[in-house]
C-alpha cells in the first residue's frame, strides 16, 4: 500500500501539472477565441455604421440641395404665376452640376408634371399622385425621400426621388420640386466605404428594396426586395449587429453586418465570405494552438524527465526502506520467538507452582505468584500481537474460511467470555437476532476480534453489564459489544484503529497493551470485506461493532 501511494504520487504530481498546463491552454484558447470574435464583430458593426453615416451624409446633401432649389425666390415667383417653362429653365443646370441627379421636374400641387429637365415628352401633363414620393410629400407638405420606383419615361430606370414642396410667401403650396437619383449613384457611395477583400456594401430602402448592390443589376428591370431577409429586418427595425449565415447558392457561410440609417429609416448591409472575414481571427487562433501544442509537448518532455528523476530517487529510498523493514521484521521475529520460548517454559513452571503441584504455598506466596502469572500471560499476548500484526502487514496470513452461524460461534465463546468478565464481577448479556443466515468466514480470526472487543470492554469497565448483540442490516450481519464503562473522548475515536496507539485515562495513565489489538481487528475485517467501527459517549460507555457481508447464495437458517 505504501509503495502504491508513492508510485501514484510520482505519477499524479507531474500529471496534475500537465492538467494545469492544459487548463491554462484551454482558458487561453477560450479567451483568445472569445475576444478575437468579439473584436471582429465590433469591427464589422463599425463598418456597417460607417456606411450608414456615409449614406446619411449623402441623403443630407441631397435633401439640402432640394431645399436650396425649392426656396429660390425666382423659382417660387415663376411657379406661383404658373410659368413652368421659365421655372424649369432655372433647373436645367442641376444634372450637370450634380451628377448624382439625373432628372429634375416640377409638378403642380396635385402631382401633375408641368415641366422637366431633361424633357421627356411622354410624361408631360401626366399625374403622379399615386407615386410614393407624392404620397409622402403631400401627407404633411414636408420634404420626403421616396422608396425605389421605376420611372415612367424611357429608359425606365429604377430611381429614388426627393420631393420638396414649393411654398409661396403666404405659406401656400404652389408646386413640388422632384429630384430623381439613379441607383448606380448609391453603388458609387457604397464604394466610398473602406472594406476588406471580397467585402461589399449595399443599402435598402424602408420597404426592403435593394439599392446600390455591386453584384446585382438593380439599375433597370424588376426591383429586388429583401424585406424577408433577417439582417434587413433588423436594420429596418433600428438595430445593429452581425449574423453568420449560409449562402445556399454558394454553399458557404457568409458574415453579414447591418446598421440603420435612423433619420431616413433606411438600412445598410455589409457582407463578406466567412472564411475571408474570419481569416485573421482564425490565423491568430491557429498560431495560438501551434504555440500551445509546442508548450504542451515541452511540458510532457519535462514531466517525463521529472518522473524519471523522482522514480530513480524513489527506487533508492524504497530499496533502503525494504532493507530497513527486512531488518526490523527479522529482528522483531527473532526477538519475539526468543522471548516466546522461555516465556512458555516459565509460564508452565509458574502454573505448576501456583496449582501447588510442587508443594503447598502460603497465601502471600500464592498471591505474588498469581500476579507474576498474569504479567507473564500479558507479555505473551503482547508478543503474539506483534507477530500477528507483522504477518498481516507482510500478507503472510491467509483466511481458512468455512460456513458458520454467528450466534452459535459466539455461544461457543461464552465460557471464555464469562471467565474474562468474572475478574471484575461484570454481567454478560446476549441479545441475538433470530433466523440469521450463515456466513462464510475464518472462525479463529472472528473469534479473535470478538474476544478483543470483550477484553477491551472488561478493561475499561469497573461495574455494570457487557452486552453482545447480533442483528441483520441490509446485506450484512452486525455484531456489537456494548459496555457501560468510561467511554472514549470524541477526539480519540479517530485514533482507535491505528497501529501502536494507546489511549490515556483521565488521570493521564496509558491504557496498557501493545496498541495493536484494534489495528489487527481492522485488518481481519478488511480481509473479510467487512467493516469495523465504534460509537461512544464519554462517561457513558462504548459500543464496538463490525459488519460481515452476507453471501447472495446463503439462505437464513
Amino acid at each position: 500500500m505504501f509503495k502504491s501511494l508513492k508510485e501514484n504520487a510520482i505519477f499524479w504530481i507531474p500529471f496534475s501539472l500537465l492538467i494545469l498546463v492544459l487548463i491554462s491552454i484551454a482558458v487561453g484558447y477560450n479567451t483568445l477565441h472569445r475576444e478575437s470574435t468579439s473584436a471582429f464583430l465590433e469591427r464589422r458593426v463599425a463598418t456597417a455604421e460607417l456606411a450608414a453615416m456615409v449614406l446619411e451624409e449623402r441623403f443630407s446633401r441631397l435633401t439640402d440641395l432640394g431645399l436650396s432649389l425649392a426656396t429660390r425666390t425666382q423659382l417660387r415667383k415663376l411657379v406661383g404665376k404658373n410659368k413652368w417653362k421659365e421655372a424649369i429653365e432655372l433647373m436645367k443646370q442641376v444634372p450637370k452640376q450634380f451628377p448624382f441627379v439625373t432628372r429634375v421636374y416640377l409638378t403642380d400641387r396635385k402631382g401633375t408634371l408641368m415641366a422637366d429637365a431633361p424633357h421627356i415628352r411622354s410624361t408631360h401633363g401626366k399625374n403622379f399622385s399615386s407615386r410614393d414620393w407624392y404620397k409622402g410629400v403631400s401627407r404633411s407638405w414636408k420634404q420626403y425621400l421616396s422608396v425605389v420606383s421605376t420611372r415612367t419615361g424611357k429608359p425606365q430606370l429604377n430611381v429614388i426621388a426627393v420631393a420638396t414642396p414649393i411654398k409661396l410667401n403666404d405659406g401656400k403650396i404652389s408646386g413640388i420640386l422632384v429630384l430623381q437619383v439613379p441607383l448606380d449613384a448609391f453603388v458609387a457611395w457604397a464604394r466610398e466605404v473602406e472594406v476588406g477583400p471580397e467585402e461589399f456594401v449595399f443599402f435598402v430602402d424602408p420597404q426592403g428594396n435593394v439599392v446600390g448592390h455591386p453584384h446585382l443589376s438593380v439599375q433597370e428591370g424588376e426591383i429586388i426586395n429583401l424585406s424577408a431577409y433577417p439582417p434587413v429586418q433588423h436594420a429596418l427595425a433600428g438595430e445593429k449587429g452581425t449574423l453568420i449565415e449560409r449562402d445556399i447558392k454558394k454553399n458557404k457561410k457568409i458574415v453579414i453586418s447591418y446598421a440603420p440609417v435612423r433619420r431616413y429609416q433606411w438600412g445598410v448591409i455589409v457582407q463578406q465570405p466567412a472564411e475571408v472575414a474570419l481569416a485573421q481571427r482564425n490565423k491568430n487562433v491557429t498560431l495560438f494552438i501551434i504555440i500551445s501544442a509546442f508548450i504542451f509537448l515541452m511540458s510532457c518532455f519535462a514531466m517525463y524527465g521529472l518522473i524519471r528523476i523522482l522514480r530513480s530517487r524513489q527506487k533508492k529510498h524504497e530499496d533502503r526502506l525494504r532493507e530497513l523493514i527486512a531488518i526490523k521484521s527479522e529482528f522483531t521475529s527473532m526477538v519475539s520467538h526468543e522471548l516466546r520460548t522461555p516465556l512458555t517454559v516459565i509460564k508452565e513452571g509458574m502454573s505448576m507452582v501456583v496449582d501447588e503441584t510442587a508443594g503447598p504455598l502460603t497465601a502471600s506466596q500464592k498471591e505474588c505468584l498469581e500476579a507474576a502469572d498474569r504479567n507473564i500471560e500479558r507479555l505473551t499476548r503482547l508478543i503474539n500481537d506483534v507477530l500477528d500484526y507483522q504477518k498481516l502487514e507482510a500478507g503472510e496470513i491467509s483466511l481458512h474460511v468455512g460456513e458458520y452461524h454467528i450466534n452459535e460461534l459466539i455461544e461457543q465463546m461464552l465460557p471464555e467470555i464469562h471467565s474474562l468478565a468474572h475478574r471484575k464481577n461484570l454481567l454478560i448479556v446476549t441479545k441475538f437476532a433470530e433466523q440469521l443466515p450463515s456466513l462464510v468466514l475464518d472462525r479463529d480470526k472472528i473469534v479473535q476480534v470478538v474476544l478483543n472487543f470483550v477484553s477491551n470492554a472488561v478493561k475499561f469497565s469497573e461495574k455494570g453489564t457487557i452486552t453482545l448483540q447480533t442483528e441483520r442490516t441490509n446485506n450484512h450481519i452486525r455484531v456489537a459489544v456494548c459496555d457501560e464503562g468510561i467511554g472514549i473522548p470524541q477526539e480519540d475515536i479517530s485514533k482507535l484503529f491505528q497501529s501502536f496507539v494507546q489511549l490515556t485515562h483521565s488521570g493521564g495513565r496509558k491504557t496498557g497493551g501493545s496498541g495493536l489489538g484494534l489495528a489487527i481487528c481492522r485488518k481481519i475485517l478488511e480481509m473479510h470485506h467487512g467493516q469495523i467501527g465504534v460509537e461512544s459517549v464519554y462517561g457513558h460507555g462504548s459500543t464496538f461493532w463490525f459488519l460481515l457481508p452476507i453471501s447472495d447464495t446463503k439462505k437464513p437458517a
